[in-house]
């Protein structure tokens, strides 16, 4: 067996002097510092995006909006790490898109624990509870709707003969996003999605709202006299025409929160210009001396026209327009006045209102930065590790001329001190046969004072039990009371 590496260690470490010993222990005192303060800067130091546990879908949907926004972040199996600074601003964002969506229950997460003995009313309600989850989640990927819900009321058979039968009905509620509008034919497309989806429904018995409470597809909204939709139409063709942030466009629309019915009955005569006509007539014949009186009346056959219009709940009544414009353009503010009251059919008449005044824009110049600020941002993540490794290289460099010497004269030491590999003063047999029988603390003594190499052939020839507890022995330091390895063969 050749020289191990703990026996070589030991010999080198006894031979070096106390200044050679406490330089190294300083060099490593120092790599260590250094390795600290490295870890410590490069540990990440991210935190959770959200409070709460993500599912699959949740995170697929965020770290996409996320990767587009070009935010570092990593996602992991609930959750996603972002740096610390940016979570309010990118919590912020995420809020106003309205990401992530609530979790909706599938059909097959829904059913996965019925078994057996679940009850037909539980199973029937767990059903129709993941088939809207269903339908929504087919309706949250529909061009220009932000989020969908969606109920469904089962049909209610007639138990007595004097109950009628309900039929099954659904609700659904979308959220649109900013600017959109649904035509009708989308309109009537979702409705005939849902009732395709539900067993027994009829399309005319799917109500279809938005976030305001109005009935999609009515005639309320077919007018296109939706606020927000009115206001993206007329301040996109004012960005067209005269330049992005030259106007600011408010629209507001006042409804009516009553519906109304007006019955007209019309009555028209079929022939001739009146529906009834009466007369007298008076004859006084001389020759006969006699007098006559005959009284006429005659109604005509007529046309009944009765009309019922219904006004529907949530009509708009009035519409009130401001156009802000920015005074720095000049721009001609009557030429935007009558652009305005006819892209909107504003009627002034019957109460609609337009205002269109120039103001002071506060000036929006985007903040351009600096060749150095830019290469001062992209470097100060990793500038603390440059700040660190350059003081590290100052200060070996400052301790060289002290370290030097200190180095050489070990090195010195280390060769001058290397016994030789052929020490025939001491065998190994005889070594061993003298040792054998003494403690494992007195061997260890003893065998300290030889070379290496002669240590390690004398501990070849113990036992494993014995060279594991000499071993042991060797690595604490010698005593001065322990004799010398002269002595102790002169003494035997």
């Amino acid at each position: 067996m050749g020289r191990t590496w703990w026996s070589e260690a030991v010999v080198w470490w006894r031979s070096v002097t106390h200044a050679s010993r406490l330089a190294v222990v300083g060099g490593a005192m120092l790599c260590i510092a250094v390795l600290c303060v490295g870890a410590s800067l490069s540990r990440d130091q991210r935190i959770a995006l959200f409070a709460t546990p993500l599912d699959a879908a949740q995170l697929n949907e965020v770290d996409a909006h996320l990767a587009a926004w070009g935010v570092a972040h990593m996602v992991t199996s609930d959750n996603i790490l972002i740096a610390a600074d940016l979570r309010n601003e990118t919590l912020l964002r995420l809020a106003l898109i309205g990401s992530p969506h609530a979790h909706l229950s599938t059909s097959s997460e829904m059913l996965a624990h019925v078994g057996a003995l679940t009850p037909e009313s539980v199973v029937q309600a767990q059903s129709r509870t993941g088939l809207a989850g269903d339908l929504a989640l087919a309706l949250r990927s529909v061009d220009g709707v932000a989020d969908a819900t969606v109920l469904i009321a089962p049909a209610v058979p007639a138990i007595f003969p004097d109950e009628a039968e309900s039929a099954a009905t659904a609700s659904v509620r979308l959220s649109l996003r900013v600017g959109a509008e649904l035509s009708p034919d989308v309109v009537q497309g979702i409705r005939s999605f849902v009732a395709g989806g539900v067993p027994g429904l009829q399309p005319d018995h799917v109500m279809i709202l938005d976030d305001h409470g109005l009935a999609l597809g009515s005639a309320v909204m077919n007018g296109g006299e939706n606020a927000e939709t009115l206001r993206a139409t007329l301040q996109q063709s004012f960005d067209l025409a005269f330049g992005r942030g030259s106007t600011i466009v408010q629209v507001r629309v006042e409804r009516d929160g009553a519906a109304h019915a007006i019955h007209e009955v019309r009555r028209q005569a079929l022939d001739g210009p009146t529906l009834q006509r009466q007369g007298e007539e008076e004859h006084f014949h001389q020759d006969r001396r006699s007098y006559s009186r005959i009284t006429r009346n005659e109604e005509r056959g007529t046309l009944l026209h009765d009309e019922t219009i219904t006004l529907p709940l949530g009509r708009a009544m009035h519409l009130s327009v401001a156009v802000l414009v920015d005074e720095r353009r000049h721009l001609n503010l009557d030429r935007l006045r009558a652009l305005a009251a006819a892209g909107l059919g504003l009627d002034t008449l019957h109460g609609d209102t337009l205002v269109v005044e120039a103001v002071a824009f506060p000036d929006q110049t985007p903040v351009r930065l600096s060749t150095g600020s830019m290469m001062l941002e992209a470097v100060a993540p990793v500038l603390p590790v440059i700040v660190f490794g350059l003081l590290g290289t100052l200060l070996l460099a400052l301790s060289m001329p002290y370290l030097t010497p200190i180095v050489r004269q070990s090195l010195a030491g280390m060769r001058w001190r290397r016994p030789p590999i052929v020490d025939e003063r001491y065998p190994p047999h005889e070594i061993h046969r003298l040792l054998r029988d003494e403690p494992p603390h007195a061997a260890a003594a003893l065998l300290g004072q030889l070379p290496a190499h002669a240590v390690a052939r004398v501990l070849e020839l113990f036992s494993t039990q014995q060279r594991e507890a000499i071993a042991a022995r060797l690595a604490r330091p010698t005593s001065s009371c322990v004799p010398t390895l002269e002595d102790f063969f002169h003494a035997s």
